[in-house]
């Protein structure tokens, strides 16, 4: 498990509290800054706020599922995708539409917490895009 993720800003998107609550304690203890949603509404009106360094994104979601999220992603922030860690227990033949998108990571649930401890940081570690105004 990396020592710290200081200076990480994590948007947990997950409908499932138990989920949630677990991924926030781990990534706080590694002293990451943890900022939650419960469904894709919530997710989206986050995203429009605030910068991420890591996205941690279920498909699964109530009201605008994952896939949605994912979409509106690419419209309007496509440098976001390979910020997303999508974390899901759907069925693999439902994975299909995620192989046109370039997100950093697909991990199944059940997950491993040093695995995704490592996933998080390797995607934060990735250089910053710049963006033209």
């Amino acid at each position: 498990m990396p020592a710290s993720l200081r200076d990480v800003s994590v948007l947990v998107v997950d409908d499932d509290p138990a989920i949630r609550t677990l991924i926030t304690t781990v990534l706080k203890r590694t002293d990451a800054a943890v900022d939650c949603a419960d469904d894709g509404d919530a997710a989206i009106m986050r995203l429009g706020r605030r910068a991420y360094s890591v996205i941690v994104l279920d498909l699964m979601l109530p009201k605008v599922d994952g896939f949605e999220v994912l979409d509106r992603v690419a419209s309007t922030r496509p440098d976001l995708l390979n910020r997303v860690i999508v974390l899901t227990a759907a069925a693999q033949a439902k994975l299909k539409p995620l192989e046109r998108r370039k997100v950093w990571r697909v991990m199944r649930k059940p997950f491993d917490i040093d695995d995704f401890t490592t996933a998080v940081a390797e995607c934060a570690a990735q250089p910053k895009v710049r963006h033209a105004i």
